[in-house]
């Protein structure tokens, strides 16, 4: 019984001892293969590139990144992609000059004209650049008969002053674009193109525009705090470039006349200038026919005031359109708690606008959004569209009107003829007795 005890016991303690050297070598396998598996981690990431060189392309991200962000806000990115948008323009258009030997004796209150707004941004209206000789010249190209400019002076100061423009505020001449040009290059592209049938030369550049007869419509809103020598720099730049477009002295702001009631006819291949305030003293008094300032001949409006009216709002504003030539702008750069809009929308949608009859609907050519698509449409085939007929001047301003003021005008011509004949019969009675 006892050998038999310890033979058991034997064996029981045989197989124990069996059991935990089987243990002991499970452990040092998965030991084994533990280590085996740290060796190999550490090769892959002494081997790996990504690991051993992680801040060198963390760095690398960040260059390209910000080459990226340099290209896509450089200028001369920005002017290749609003020049792709007036090309499109360009293929859908079929711009033809105003038909003047069938709808002459038109008055231009009866006329939506196409606009353009701060018509030497290249982009945005803030934080962006400016230019005349690629974004200037295809706005033109695209049918534009108005154009809108802030006007600025250069530098501080009373002399040398030149008029440059940007876009920005009038109190401390804030500008908000990168870089200014002068108004005396916008001159000349307006001089260079604005009048001349769209060609290609033989080194290969386009000028011209599809529609040189038509009149062309320049805006100047001054931010120029009053500065005689740069509005009187601008005038001399007007009349060097331009003289032989802009209106006769009759046609100026300063002798009242009503712009709204002038025939089509009479501004064929002429300039005519819109200013606001801030012109007073200054040699542009000369040259402007018309003006936004309080009780001038021109109503100026935001978008933005058109979505407020109500419906008899809307019916007396259509009064007051019959009554002054009106220009319709984009919503100001400021909101109403003062803040600069930097990231805001551009256009607008122009059917209020229209459907008030306003004349001068002004919008960001530059921007090819679902707003310029309606709007490129309905310029497509005339800068110059006639309203529809419910929309057109009254008696004040009817065509018998207009022909009765021309008679006084003959009435005055034929008055002062008789008073020269007078004046000569006298002088030759003279002679006689002398």
């Amino acid at each position: 019984l006892e050998n038999s005890t310890n033979t058991l016991e034997n064996s029981k303690g045989g197989n124990s001892t069996n059991l935990f050297q089987k243990t002991n070598e499970g452990d040092n396998v998965v030991d084994k293969r533990s280590s085996q598996l740290k060796k190999n981690s550490g090769l892959l990431k002494r081997n790996n590139p990504f690991s051993n060189n992680i801040f060198l392309i963390a760095i690398a991200v960040l260059v390209v990144v910000f080459i990226i962000i340099l290209v896509l806000f450089s200028e001369g990115f920005r002017i290749k992609t609003v020049v792709s948008n007036f090309k499109v323009y360009n293929k859908y258009q079929t711009i033809r000059n105003y038909n003047y030997n069938a709808r002459g004796n038109n008055i231009l209150g009866n006329h939506y004209i196409a606009s353009s707004y701060n018509s030497c941004n290249v982009k945005n209206p803030t934080l962006s650049y400016i230019n005349c000789d690629d974004i200037l010249k295809g706005i033109l190209s695209s049918g534009a008969r108005y154009i809108e400019l802030k006007i600025f002076n250069n530098k501080f100061g009373v002399t040398n002053i030149e008029p440059i423009v940007n876009n920005g505020f009038e109190t401390g001449e804030w500008k908000l674009c990168f870089n200014s040009v002068n108004f005396e290059d916008v001159c000349k592209v307006i001089k260079e193109h604005a009048f001349t049938i769209n060609k290609k030369l033989g080194d290969g550049k386009i000028i011209g525009v599809p529609n040189p007869t038509d009149p062309l419509f320049i805006s100047l809103d001054l931010k120029t705090r009053n500065n005689v020598g740069t509005l009187n720099r601008l005038t001399k730049h007007l009349t060097t470039y331009l003289k032989e477009y802009l209106l006769p002295s009759k046609y100026n702001y300063s002798n009242n006349f009503n712009l709204l009631n002038m025939k089509m006819k009479d501004l064929k291949e002429n300039i005519v200038v819109f200013c606001s305030s801030g012109y007073q003293g200054s040699d542009l008094e000369t040259v402007i026919n018309g003006s936004w300032e309080k009780g001038g001949n021109i109503n100026r409006v935001f978008s933005e005031d058109l979505d407020k009216l109500g419906k008899d709002d809307k019916e007396d504003f259509k009064i007051k359109v019959k009554q002054k030539l009106t220009i319709v702008t984009p919503d100001p750069d400021l909101d109403l708690v003062g803040k600069l809009k930097i990231f805001g929308k551009q256009n607008y949608d122009t059917k209020t606008a229209f459907d008030l009859g306003c004349h001068f609907i002004s919008v960001y050519y530059q921007s090819m959004d679902k707003y310029m698509n309606t709007y490129i449409t309905k310029f497509r085939n005339n800068s110059i569209v006639l309203k529809p007929d419910e929309l057109h001047i009254p008696k004040s301003g009817s065509r018998k009107d207009t022909d009765d003021r021309d008679e006084d005008e003959q009435k005055f011509n034929y008055s002062d003829y008789r008073k020269k004949l007078r004046d000569a019969a006298e002088l030759l009675e003279d002679l006689d007795i002398n």
